[in-house]
């Protein structure tokens, strides 16, 4: 639904992770609906498992939002690269993930 860039908060000068909405593609109710309703959630969770929301807007007619930035990489990457994980790396990962749900 979106990309996810690196930058640095002109404000604080920390480094933030910031998610556009498909720029360079006109997005129709449905997908800016749902974008927002993924900041809306962001913003309302609060757990050392779960990134921190940091704000959103609408620059150029692109909607955006800055979470806080994890650095390393991501789940997607540590799979292509490594193949399956471990059964012990894989729980640890489903235990933080459920901890964050709850």
């Amino acid at each position: 639904m979106g990309v996810v860039y690196a930058a640095t908060d002109v404000n604080t000068r920390e480094t933030v992770a910031v998610k556009l909405i498909l720029p360079g593609v006109a997005p129709d109710p449905k997908s800016v609906a749902r974008f927002r309703r993924e900041m809306g959630v962001l913003d309302r969770l609060k757990h050392p498992n779960v990134v921190g929301y940091r704000g959103s807007g609408e620059s150029g007619g692109v909607l955006y939002f800055a979470m806080e930035f994890v650095p390393g990489e991501s789940a997607d990457r540590v799979v292509k690269a490594g193949g399956p994980l471990a059964p012990g790396r894989a729980r640890d990962w489903v235990v933080q993930l459920l901890d964050a749900l709850d």
